[in-house]
């Protein structure tokens, strides 16, 4: 686990938040996630990340923001850079979306699904900034659509070409 006082100095030295005080998100998966208070703004949220990982989350983040989609915004160090080394990682901090976990009823699964269709209706083929998928199996695809046609409304239903896969 990583020292919140080394992450403290590093959010007030590169990103000015004066007496910052940085908390693990309790319920971050891999330990990555913490949350970011200080007494002159709202909270955010602080992730560590391999380079190249938190890269690609800029990337998306950003074209998140320029097409005005409900996502947590970026927040730039005090020198405009959107990630900032921390050893062999980087650092990147957004701000925080308040909230808790989906209670899997009908009305918050239907509103999932209702931003889940914005997301997917996002020109997202016509940006070539974007990190590609990392996870488009061709079979798991199939299978997602055998699963989806008999609930589809029926303009959704026509079969679909599976996309051809570029190596990664």
């Amino acid at each position: 686990m990583t020292d919140s006082c080394e992450l403290e100095l590093l959010v007030r030295t590169r990103y000015g938040v004066p007496n910052p005080s940085v908390h693990p998100l309790g319920n971050s998966w891999d330990g990555s996630a913490y949350v970011v208070t200080g007494a002159d703004s709202a909270p955010r949220l602080l992730r560590m990340a391999e380079v190249a990982s938190a890269l690609a989350d800029v990337r998306v983040l950003s074209f998140l923001a320029g097409e005005r989609f409900h996502a947590p915004r970026l927040v730039p160090a005090s020198a405009g850079a959107r990630t900032v080394n921390y050893g062999s990682r980087a650092v990147l901090i957004t701000t925080f979306v308040e909230g808790a976990p989906a209670d899997f009823s009908p009305g918050t699964l239907y509103k999932l699904g209702e931003r889940l269709g914005e997301l997917h209706s996002l020109p997202w083929e016509t940006n070539r900034s974007l990190p590609p998928a990392a996870m488009l199996p061709a079979a798991d695809m199939r299978t997602a659509l055998q699963w989806l046609r008999p609930v589809a409304r029926p303009s959704l239903a026509t079969p679909v070409q599976p996309v051809p896969l570029s190596p990664s």
